[in-house]
Order: C-alpha cells, then structure tokens, then sequence
C-alpha cells in the first residue's frame, strides 16, 4: 500500500471516530435532560423516560470510548511519525512520565500540589546530549465545607499551578551553585527554595526584560548565561512566552508553561495531516534548537583550545 493512501486512510478513521465520539455526547445532552424533566414531571409514559436515560447512558459510554480511541490512534498515527523523523532512536511512552519526586526534589521549579498528572515520556540522545520530557500538570485541590447538618455543602476549588511540558537536559557546564532563570510571565515557583535567591544582574537589557535571574548566596549566572545560552532561551521563550529554567551541577531543568497537552489534537487544525505534523513538528524543536545551540558553544570552545595549540607550536 502507498504511504500517502495508508496515511489517508489512517486520518480518515480519526475523523470517523472524532464524528461518533461527537454526535454520542450530543445524544447525551439532548436525552438527559428530557428524560430526567420527563421523570420529574412524572409524564403518564411511564417507559419514554426510563428508555431517554438508557440511551443517554449509552451515549455517554460510546463517547468515552470512542474519545479514548481517538486520542491514543491520533498519537499513533501522527505523533509517533513525527518522533521517528525528528527525534530518531528516542524512546517514547505515551502513558508514563515524570513523578511526582523528580517534579518536586529533582527539576523544584514549580509550587507543589496535591495532584499531579504526568504522560507522554520521551527520552534520548541528541548530538551527544541526553534529554528526558514530560507532559506534567500540577494542581493544588481544596475541599471546602460550608453550613450545617443538611445543609452542609462542599465546595471544591481546583488552582492550577502548571500545565505544559518539563525538559530535563545535559548542560554544557558543571553548574555547583544552581542558577535560577524564570520569566516574569511564569507563576507559582518553586517557594521552598524561590524565597531564599537572590537577584543576580544580567547586563543584557533584553535578556533582562524577559528573564529574572536568581543564584543562591555566593553564587553567579554568568558563566552559565553566555551568548549562546541565553540565545538558546530567547528562542525558546519567543514560542511559548511562559518559561522557567534551573542550572545545576551537569543538568539543565527546563518547565514550560503551555497551559495545554502537547501532543492533543486541537480544534483549530481541523483534520489535515500536513498541519497536524507541522504543529508537532515544532514541539520537537524546542529539544532540537537548544541542543543544537549549547552543541555548537562546544565545537566552538574546541576550536579555541586547537588554535591556541597552533600558535604555541608557531
């Protein structure tokens, strides 16, 4: 079979289950709510009510499935392609990702919460460097309860403190002190650790209109945030504009703040191939371009140290 029949083929079965995964929700709020006011008003059609709800149920039962059927073939069919070409060899686990303990005590760039979903690992090699990413939303859930005896009420509040991707990649520089990189649009950092930093200049007024700088006591960014590096960032933050990045010891932890899933299909796409890999396309280049940048800052310091060896033997 040809690539491009195959591949239609493939887009058109996730159009079909999208459609009845659609049309059931739309029999769910159509039959609930009639079979429900037709039970209230206790219509002389003793059987019409019971047989809406059956349906409503059913509905609901098709949607979910259908939905789930959806969203694991469209990130067979586009996402794991996408991968394969522009992450070859990477390992990807659609339902695994980071814990809970490498979210607060390893990559401590977020405020904690009391409930935390993670999906979509990938990890790999790069140009030499080591990447592991994570789909992670963190969210802080609060039962409220309000009155008493039977009028006792609770209120559930959700505060989500961070919905995106989280990065974790080899940095070029053994980073003792950790150096701390948050944009100004980027909220509930990490507090156990944000409150004791101190502000570190960065003389670069457009770094420096983006990014606040933080380093623990003693501590300092500039060998970390050369040229290079800070392109690196300015590059990824011209994309998503909601970012925070940690520097220590051989590791770089990255948290972008997307407010969505990465690899979900979005509405605004419709249902063409070429955008849907092209939109998933330019979630892989936020590995690729830092990489390739802190990549190209080492053959360049190679480069110094063998013209210096050129000229001690002149």
């Amino acid at each position: 079979m040809r690539i491009k029949t195959k591949i239609r083929l493939q887009m058109f079965g996730l159009v079909l289950l999208k459609i009845i995964s659609l049309l059931s929700l739309l029999g769910v709020i159509i039959c609930a709510p009639v079979g429900f006011f037709r039970m209230i008003v206790k219509s002389a059609d003793g059987e019409s009510e019971g047989t809406l709800l059956i349906v409503a149920i059913v509905c609901l039962v098709v949607s979910l499935i259908t939905g789930l059927i959806f969203k694991y073939s469209y990130k067979k069919v586009i996402v794991e392609n996408v991968l394969n070409q522009e992450l070859p060899g990477c390992v990807w686990s659609p339902n695994d990702g980071f814990g809970q303990g490498v979210i607060d005590s390893n990559i401590r760039l977020v405020e904690s919460g009391n409930k935390y979903k993670t999906e979509d690992l990938i990890y790999g090699e790069y140009n030499g460097y080591h990447y592991e990413q994570s789909d992670v939303k963190i969210e802080n859930v609060i039962y409220e309860r309000t009155g008493y005896g039977r009028h006792r009420h609770t209120k559930i509040r959700v505060y989500k403190h961070f919905q995106g991707r989280m990065i974790i990649l080899d940095s070029p520089i053994v980073v003792k002190k950790p150096v701390f990189v948050f944009s100004y649009t980027f909220e509930h950092r990490y507090s156990g650790l944000y409150d004791k930093l101190t502000s570190d200049e960065i003389k670069d007024k457009v770094f420096g209109d983006v990014f606040d700088v933080k380093v623990e006591k003693g501590g300092s960014a500039r060998n970390v945030l050369d040229d290079k590096m800070k392109k690196a960032l300015l590059t990824t933050y011209n994309k998503f504009n909601n970012m925070a990045v940690r520097f220590e010891e051989k590791k770089m932890y990255i948290a972008i703040n997307t407010k969505e899933s990465t690899f979900d299909w979005r509405w605004t796409r419709g249902f063409s191939f070429r955008k849907e890999v092209e939109a998933n396309r330019k979630q892989m280049d936020v590995i690729k371009d830092i990489i390739d940048i802190i990549s190209a800052r080492d053959e360049n310091k190679e480069l110094e140290v063998n013209d210096f060896k050129q000229i001690e033997e002149i």
